[in-house]
C-alpha cells in the first residue's frame, strides 16, 4: 500500500495540478498534488503555447480538494491565473518590510503594502478572488 504524490515549483507546480485533474478525470482515482507557486492550470488547460487544449483530459472549472498551492501573496507568478484547489498564502505578515516587499517596490515603482491595497479590482484579479 503505497502512496503517490506529485509536487512541483511554479509551472512544475502547475503540471503537478493538470497531472492530477487528469488522473482524476480518466481513471477516477485522487492524486495528491502540491504545489508551490504554481500558475493556476485554467489558462493552460485552455490555451497551451503549442495550440493544444486539454478540456478534454482535465477539468479545471470544477474544485480539485486533491490539490493544494502554496504561494506568498507578492510572488506574481504563483498569482497568476485561478487555481482549482485548495489555496495556502504564506508570509501574509510584516509585509511591508519582507524581502518579497523591497523587491516588488523595486521592480514596480510602489511599496508592498500600496499594491495591496491600491486597486481593489487589480488585487482581486491577482489574488484571484481567495478568500
Amino acid at each position: 500500500n503505497e502512496t503517490f504524490m506529485l509536487t512541483g515549483h511554479s509551472a512544475g507546480g502547475t503540471r503537478a495540478a493538470l497531472l492530477s485533474m487528469y488522473f482524476k478525470k480518466k481513471l477516477g482515482k485522487n492524486y495528491e498534488a502540491i504545489s508551490f507557486a504554481g500558475p493556476g492550470p485554467l489558462c493552460f488547460a485552455r490555451h497551451m503555447a503549442t495550440g493544444a487544449n486539454l478540456l478534454e483530459d482535465v477539468d479545471p472549472y470544477i474544485m480539485h480538494q486533491q490539490i493544494t498551492e502554496y504561494v506568498h501573496p507578492l510572488d506574481f507568478y504563483g498569482n497568476l491565473d485561478y487555481d482549482a484547489g485548495n489555496v495556502c498564502l504564506l508570509g501574509t505578515t510584516n509585509l511591508e518590510c519582507s524581502a518579497p516587499a523591497k523587491y516588488c517596490e523595486h521592480m514596480y515603482g510602489h511599496t508592498a503594502t500600496t499594491n495591496f491595497v491600491a486597486n481593489d479590482k487589480w488585487m482581486a484579479d491577482i489574488m484571484r478572488k481567495r478568500k
